[in-house]
């Protein structure tokens, strides 16, 4: 059995796949997402994304680049702020 936070990570790397060019889903976690084409508009897919699939809002505050820096980074904002 999954622990919540590899579901959560896997969840994320899934979401990221369907929403990064070529399905670019990165090998590493700490992977810049923006190298692997990660625009401001894809930026706000994965957003409704994580909304519709997770049930999880961002706040205002963590709507920003360096939330979308790496899967670990957003994983780690998904988990301190995330909610409905």
């Amino acid at each position: 059995m999954s622990s919540p936070a590899s579901s959560l990570t896997d969840a994320v790397r899934e979401i990221l796949a369907r929403t990064l060019p070529d399905g670019a889903a990165p090998a590493d976690d700490d992977a810049p997402l923006r190298e692997l084409g990660l625009s401001s508009l894809r930026m706000v897919r994965v957003v409704v994304a994580l909304r519709e699939e997770l049930g999880t809002d961002l706040p205002d505050e963590l709507l920003r680049p360096e939330t979308f820096h790496s899967v670990r980074t957003l994983v780690s904002a998904v988990e301190e702020g995330g909610s409905r």
